[in-house]
């Protein structure tokens, strides 16, 4: 289980919104949650790749896109993580 906490690029109140994600399950604050959501649908509708990372599943299932997802859509210096922030894999050779 983690936690988030940011501000949407979009958002001009600068209103700063809060989203837990546990066992495959996002609650929070309606504006990020959603923000989520639809980007979550948009890119695994065409096919998005994070970097170096390709989720499996469904993307907002996925804990590692979901982090992704969130430095997509908020201020990178408003996103703040608390909890078990999940890790990449690490493959010998490989630079992330």
């Amino acid at each position: 289980m983690f936690k988030a906490r940011g501000i949407l690029e979009l958002d001009l109140s600068r209103t700063v919104h809060q989203v837990q994600f546990e066992n495959g399950k996002l609650t929070g604050d309606a504006p990020l949650v959603v923000a989520i959501k639809v980007t979550a649908d948009k890119y695994q509708q065409s096919g998005h790749h994070f970097s170096c990372y390709m989720p499996s599943g469904d993307y907002i299932e996925d804990v590692i896109a979901i982090c992704f997802i969130l430095h997509d859509i908020c201020e990178a210096d408003s996103l703040e993580f608390t909890g078990d922030i999940p890790q990449l894999p690490y493959e010998e050779g490989l630079i992330y």
